[in-house]
């Protein structure tokens, strides 16, 4: 959290590619630390966008 809160302080973005992005729970965690830029295998997309949309 102290990493995406400096890099929002100096206008840097944080994103995150990998498995942690691409499961449902690893992005929610994500998403509540205030990273919105997820990297993802392709077939996980929908199931993550269902997940965060609460679907």
């Amino acid at each position: 959290r102290a990493v995406v809160e400096g890099a929002k302080r100096a206008g840097v973005e944080v994103g995150v590619c990998g498995e942690l992005a691409g499961s449902v729970s690893g992005a929610q965690l994500l998403t509540e630390i205030g990273i919105y830029e997820l990297s993802m295998d392709p077939a996980a997309v929908d199931e993550v966008r269902e997940g965060l949309l609460g679907a």
